[in-house]
């Protein structure tokens, strides 16, 4: 799986217009990295049932996204509270989409799912890129020997100790995880994730790059990127020059790769 910039918490296709457009502008044509935008959904949005929170997405809206960010790639973030029946969910999900080559990458947001229900979902989608997300403020080393059930299966894991939340993560405490990860699960690209913008991002890859030895990670940004409009719960918008300092800081230190 190639390695990537993210920008998650798309909900537009206006958003995702533009965000193709600040990717281009920093030059990413030629970067060492693929321009990621991340879209979520939830087991309600699979539903077509609207979300107050303005990150999430339906179904319908799903489809009409993916159709726009022109020379960006996109990943579907999917969360659900009933794992019982998760690869029906996700078949549900992308059949449409990977068989049309609109969406090939898949951000899987339940803790741990069932090492039988990853390979049915790689069985039906063989090139699809599944990405599972680890939060440092809970994960344990039994939590992430967890993990080593998934290698050769799963192609990437996210360190995300904020969840969208916009909390900065520890540069040590992460690559510490990274380690154990790709011990773990050597082949998987490993991502970056937790108050990331345009102040720190330089800063974060740097620190990143001495410890790994080099630029193979791929970093992901939320929280930070967007302006509150009230105080519920994703009652917020992404802030395009918020969005352009993050791009262009990981576009000036990505060019050293």
């Amino acid at each position: 799986m190639a390695h990537y910039v993210g920008v998650s918490g798309i909900g537009s296709a206006d958003e995702l217009d533009a965000l193709a457009s600040l990717f281009w502008n920093a030059g990413f044509s030629g970067s060492s990295h693929v321009p990621m935008a991340g879209v979520l959904i939830s087991r309600k949005g699979l539903s077509n049932e609207a979300s107050k929170n303005r990150r999430y997405v339906t179904l319908d809206q799903l489809g009409i996204l993916l159709r726009h960010g022109a020379g960006i790639e996109k990943m579907v973030h999917y969360g659900t509270p009933d794992a019982s029946t998760l690869v029906e969910q996700v078949v549900r999900l992308m059949s449409g989409f990977y068989d049309s080559g609109l969406c090939r990458r898949l951000q899987l947001n339940v803790d741990l799912p069932s090492r039988d229900d990853v390979c049915r979902i790689k069985e039906r989608f063989p090139e699809l890129s599944v990405v599972l997300p680890c939060s440092p403020m809970s994960a344990s080393a039994e939590a992430v020997a967890g993990f080593q059930q998934y290698a050769g299966l799963v192609d990437g894991v996210l360190i995300d100790s904020s969840q969208g939340t916009g909390s900065e993560f520890d540069v040590g405490s992460a690559y510490a995880f990274y380690r154990a990860f790709k011990t773990a699960m050597p082949a998987a690209s490993v991502g970056f994730a937790g108050g990331l913008d345009g102040a720190n991002v330089q800063r974060k890859i740097g620190e990143l790059s001495i410890l790994i030895g080099g630029f193979g990670f791929n970093i992901d940004a939320e929280g930070r990127l967007r302006d509150k409009l009230s105080n519920r719960k994703g009652d917020d918008v992404l802030n395009l020059s918020k969005t352009a300092d993050y791009i262009r800081g990981a576009s000036v230190m990505l060019q050293r790769a």
